[in-house]
């Protein structure tokens, strides 16, 4: 029960249709195979972040997709909340009042200030995607240069550090969460299939103890 109310909480924060919760419960049970974070962890930074992601115009599925990365990378729900609280309002502020900031922002996306500004307004998602691209190709992995972009981009806080840090130095993982749970979600059978496959297993191990017990009738 306690599960059903968190699994109902999550697609409520995501503003999600009933007919949706299948692609959910897919997309979390399909990364949960296929990623370094269990189902629990990827719920527990889906819940942290999911309020703030839909607000600042993140999909479900890349919310999803995000949170099993930062569960994959040992990042916690707290802090992931605390680092992209303040990430999406730098972006909502460079994109609303602050042209001169979107212009950092622009050159860590290698862009022009007009498409990031627009990719802020229409797809944030798109838009963190480049950014965790961009900090990746101008520091090379490098802390110390992550550090000095992200001061640059009035981004000084050690829980952004340490969230982009660890999200720029794995860039395939991070794109890998974000295919998986976008192609589980689109699709939406996976939690349906693997639930048939313990049912059929389950029968099959029944039908092999009752053959074995006629052999002793």
């Amino acid at each position: 029960e306690a599960t059903s109310r968190a699994f109902g909480s999550l697609g409520e924060l995501l503003n999600l249709t009933a007919d949706q919760y299948d692609n959910l419960g897919s997309s979390i049970a399909y990364a949960g195979v296929n990623s370094a974070a269990t189902e629990a962890e990827i719920v527990s930074v889906a819940t942290a972040i999911a309020g703030i992601g839909t607000q600042a115009g993140l999909s479900a599925d890349y919310t999803i997709g995000l949170s099993t990365a930062l569960a994959s990378l040992r990042v916690p729900a707290e802090q992931s909340r605390g680092a992209l609280t303040r990430i999406f309002q730098e972006v909502n502020r460079a994109a609303t009042i602050d042209p001169n900031a979107m212009d950092e922002f622009a050159n860590v996306m290698g862009t022009t200030t007009e498409k990031a500004t627009a990719l802020a307004k229409t797809d944030m998602g798109s838009f963190f995607t480049q950014f965790i691209t961009g900090i990746n190709k101008v520091s090379a992995g490098d802390p110390t240069k992550i550090t000095a972009q992200l001061d640059a981009l009035n981004l000084s806080d050690i829980r952004i550090t340490n969230t982009i840090t660890r999200l720029s130095q794995n860039l395939p993982l991070f794109k890998k969460s974000m295919e998986d749970v976008g192609y589980s979600f689109k699709n939406g059978t996976f939690l349906a299939e693997s639930y048939k496959a313990k049912v059929d297993d389950l029968a099959s191990r029944f039908a092999i103890l009752k053959n074995a017990f006629a052999e002793f009738g």
